[in-house]
């Protein structure tokens, strides 16, 4: 619990960019708490580490260094031309303690109406705060979710955190958010995709992981979001 503490995550937060479960955190600590906890899964020690910037071995035994060093990819020389420079894009992007923790991630249930097609249940609960991109400065209907299934990779990975702007209207061949009920009683049901084609009628969405074409009547779509793009979010 110190890692978390010190990363400044929720205990939910951890659990859903583990690819676990949302409670698996929490009920890890009440059965600590509790006396019951007999052990945790290889499984979920190795799923946890790398969210928290550790090691598993640091989680069981607390031995070795408790902020795992960092992966340093192999990144390929390109030669440039003869007489050619490489300049700087003219980006000036404030500090990292410039960005205020303040954008809400809601929370997510995974589960899909449509066969082969991944949805989730959009909650109205607030699981996380996350530091807000420059151009979400002064937007308070923006918000965050993380990545639930891989129907989306690799454009959007399971446990990716994305940013929503749903003040912006969406455009074909955009990543959108669409939100769906069916039914008054209806908890609703959401999805990432891309935007195809919005007729009278109809959304047309597609999906990559497997590749798959979504029509959804426009009368069960309550609310459709899109999903920023990194060069949305800082101006690059």
């Amino acid at each position: 619990m110190r890692r978390i503490a010190a990363l400044g995550l929720s205990e939910s937060s951890v659990g859903v960019q583990a690819g676990l479960s949302r409670d698996v955190i929490r009920s890890i600590r009440r059965g600590i708490e509790s006396g019951r906890q007999r052990g945790v899964s290889t499984d979920t020690i190795q799923r946890i580490a790398p969210v928290l910037g550790t090691s598993a071995e640091w989680l069981v035994s607390g031995t070795g260094p408790e902020e795992a060093e960092p992966d340093q990819p192999e990144v390929p020389t390109i030669p440039l031309p003869q007489g050619s420079e490489i300049v700087p894009a003219p980006v000036d992007l404030p500090s990292r303690n410039g960005y205020r923790t303040d954008l809400p991630v809601m929370g997510t249930a995974a589960g899909s109406v449509i066969r082969q097609v991944d949805g989730f249940r959009l909650e109205h609960e607030v699981i996380d705060l996350v530091r807000r991109p420059p151009a979400l400065v002064s937007n308070d209907k923006a918000y965050a979710i993380f990545v639930v299934g891989d129907s989306m990779a690799p454009k959007h990975l399971p446990g990716d955190l994305c940013f929503v702007n749903p003040l912006e209207r969406p455009q074909i061949d955009d990543s959108v958010i669409v939100q769906t009920r069916n039914h008054d009683d209806d908890p609703g049901q959401a999805y990432i995709k891309v935007l195809r084609k919005r007729t009278a009628s109809h959304l047309v969405l597609q999906q990559y992981n497997p590749l798959a074409t979504i029509e959804i009547p426009l009368q069960f779509v309550t609310a459709i979001h899109r999903v920023m793009t990194v060069k949305d979010l800082f101006g690059v």
